[in-house]
């Protein structure tokens, strides 16, 4: 799976509202529980910051541990959701 830089930049560019809204859609779809959702999302700029700040290695491997489906399924509503 090839990183599109630009893409990653836009989405961590979103507004903290929109950005949170996409994350959880795509959590949700990973099958993560609301409850978990609520705490992870509580401070978006640091997750922004952490994602920014991981290399194409880091992110292949946090996507491959999540699986190719789910991946898809998140690509897909992401995408349903512009």
């Amino acid at each position: 799976m090839q990183i599109d830089k630009d893409m990653l930049n836009k989405f961590l560019g979103l507004s903290d509202e929109e950005f949170k809204k996409k994350v959880t859609d795509a959590a949700k779809t990973a099958g993560i529980e609301n409850s978990k959702l609520n705490d992870i999302m509580k401070d978006t700029k640091h997750i922004k910051s952490m994602i920014g700040s991981m290399s194409e290695d880091d992110i292949k491997k946090a996507l491959q541990s999540v699986g190719d489906e789910k991946i898809a399924q998140m690509i897909q509503n992401l995408q349903n959701k512009k």
